[in-house]
C-alpha cells in the first residue's frame, strides 16, 4: 500500500490469546512520513470508560468525567468532582492505557488535563493543578512538570 513518500506493507497477525491490539511500526528509517503514521495511530480511539469500585457496587467511569487518578496508600483511586472511586491497577498500568489527554504530574498522580481550571506555581514549590468545578487539588512535581506543561499545551491548542 502507498502512503505518502512510503511504501506499506500491512501484515495482520492474528493471536486469540492477545488481550490488547498492538501495532508495531519496523522501518528502515524513522522520518516524517513514519511520524505522521504514528501520529495517526496514536489518534486511534483509546479507552472511554474504566471500572471502579464504590464500596461495594461496581461503576463504569466516563474518562472525560475522571479529574484525576492518585494512590492512597496502596490502592489507587479515580476522583470526579464528587466521588472517589477505587480502581483495579496500577499507576505506570494506567499510565499505558489512558488517553492521551492524560498527564503524570507526580510519582503518585496522573491527571485528566481537559478537566484543568487553573494552575498555581511559585519558585519556592511545586505546582498545583485547580479543577473545574471542584474543591479538590493537585500536587505538580517539579520531575514531571516540563513534561505537564509539554501535554497541556498541545492538548489546548
Amino acid at each position: 500500500m502507498r502512503k505518502g513518500g512510503i511504501v506499506l506493507k500491512v501484515v495482520v497477525e492474528i493471536k486469540e490469546d492477545l488481550e490488547e491490539t498492538t501495532v508495531h511500526i519496523l522501518t528502515k528509517e524513522y522520518n516524517e512520513d513514519i511520524k505522521k503514521l504514528e501520529k495517526q495511530l496514536n489518534a486511534y480511539p483509546q479507552l472511554q470508560e474504566i471500572k471502579g469500585y464504590l464500596l461495594e457496587k461496581e461503576c463504569f467511569l466516563n474518562l472525560d468525567d475522571v479529574l484525576f487518578f492518585e494512590t492512597e496508600g496502596r490502592d489507587i483511586v479515580a476522583h470526579t468532582i464528587d466521588k472517589v472511586y477505587q480502581v483495579k491497577y496500577k499507576l505506570y498500568e494506567l499510565e499505558q492505557l489512558l488517553p492521551d489527554f492524560y498527564v503524570r504530574v507526580s510519582k503518585s498522580a496522573i491527571v485528566n488535563v481537559k478537566n484543568i481550571y487553573a494552575i498555581n506555581r511559585d519558585l519556592v514549590r511545586n505546582g498545583m493543578v485547580e479543577f473545574k468545578g471542584s474543591h479538590k487539588n493537585v500536587s505538580i512535581s517539579r520531575t514531571y512538570y516540563k513534561n505537564f506543561q509539554y501535554v497541556l499545551e498541545r492538548k489546548r491548542k
